[in-house]
């Protein structure tokens, strides 16, 4: 199976270069400084399965910036990071399908690969039981 894209948006530099590295031998992987140019991005057609959006961005918050997505594109998976004080606002927008895990801040890398490796391999296993499906409807 082709390798999955996480998309990664933070306004924070050091965080993107940091998240980038820790990433980039498991995914393709992307960054915008905020969620405007993830949305062109998405849709102008660039590859994504995976978008981790820190939460307290400026312009565009990671709340609006799921919203967007699920809007456009609801089969993206869509994690975020978030400090503690946005946890309550965050469990509220689980419910209400924003989004579907929250990484809290600071977080640990090893865990933070783990979490992001179960959704993708969650995706993958999802894309195989559509082609399945459609194969199996195709007659073939």
């Amino acid at each position: 199976m082709a390798r999955l894209t996480l998309v990664v948006v933070d306004d924070e530099q050091e965080i993107l270069r940091a998240l980038k590295r820790l990433f980039r031998h498991d995914f393709d992987v992307e960054i915008f400084d905020n969620g405007a140019d993830c949305i062109t991005h998405i849709e102008q057609g660039g590859p994504v399965d995976i978008v981790l959006s820190d939460i307290r961005m400026p312009f565009m918050d990671g709340f609006a910036l799921m919203d967007k997505i699920q809007q456009q594109a609801p089969d993206i998976t869509r994690l975020c990071i978030s400090g503690y004080a946005d946890i309550d606002r965050c469990q509220q927008a689980i419910e209400q399908g924003l989004f579907e895990y929250i990484i809290p801040k600071p977080w640990d890398n090893f865990e933070l690969k783990c979490i992001v490796k179960l959704f993708a391999e969650n995706r993958q296993l999802k894309q195989q039981i559509a082609s399945l499906s459609e194969q199996l409807e195709g007659g073939g």
